[in-house]
């Protein structure tokens, strides 16, 4: 474009969106003229603009100083809340101090972690192996919250054969617990069929496993 004193920055870009770590903005400009930098304004419902980063303090949103080429720039706000509404605000600081906001770009969102629309069940069920199985097979799962567990063997008749309960378990991954093909008091239980009940707070799920002596 030409060099139009008035403006020394030329943004043909502005753009935000909610990610895992924050709502990240990121910016082109076609051209620049004797830009120091960028300062981000932000604002929630019903409140003032407040500053949120400056060039002053932050490599990101140093400027080109002059330059006929464009430019990307980005930028992370990790101090966000879920379900809370942003605005943000483009300004530029010239080499003479002249700032200039720019207005007509300003963006609204609502941020929402992405994860959240995607949570997993609270509880997954990532293998059972071996099965069948002689003399033990291991159940391997996942927690996305604390949970109380419990995880029990039934018989094909119904009858309680085998159980482990948790209070309280705690979250995380890649988690396994044997069953050796025992009951409750320590006797060796017959070839068969079994079924293997596993309750996680609200969820539960059932899977068949066969013992071969």
């Amino acid at each position: 474009g030409s060099y139009d004193q008035s403006r020394a920055v030329e943004l043909s870009y502005f753009n935000i969106c909610s990610t895992n770590r924050g709502v990240e903005l990121t910016w082109t400009t076609d051209s620049e003229i004797e830009n120091q930098g960028f300062i981000i304004s932000r604002k929630t419902t019903g409140k003032r603009w407040s500053e949120l980063a400056s060039f002053t303090n932050t490599s990101a949103l140093i400027g080109q100083g002059s330059t006929p080429r464009a430019t990307q720039y980005s930028f992370m706000d990790a101090r966000v809340e879920n379900g809370v509404s942003y605005s943000y605000q483009l300004s530029d600081v010239d080499y003479s101090g002249k700032r200039t906001d720019h207005t007509r770009l300003i963006q609204e969102i609502t941020y929402i972690t992405p994860d959240e629309t995607l949570r997993p069940s609270v509880f997954e069920l990532t293998g059972l192996y071996p099965n069948p199985f002689n003399p033990s097979t291991t159940l391997s799962y996942d927690l996305s919250e604390v949970s109380d567990l419990n995880i029990s063997i039934y018989s094909m008749k119904g009858e309680l054969v085998w159980n482990h309960s948790q209070a309280s378990h705690p979250a995380g991954q890649d988690y396994t617990l044997d069953w050796n093909g025992t009951d409750l008091s320590g006797s060796a239980v017959s070839s068969g069929i079994y079924l293997v009940r596993i309750q996680a707070g609200e969820q539960n799920l059932t899977r068949k496993v066969t013992l071969l002596r």
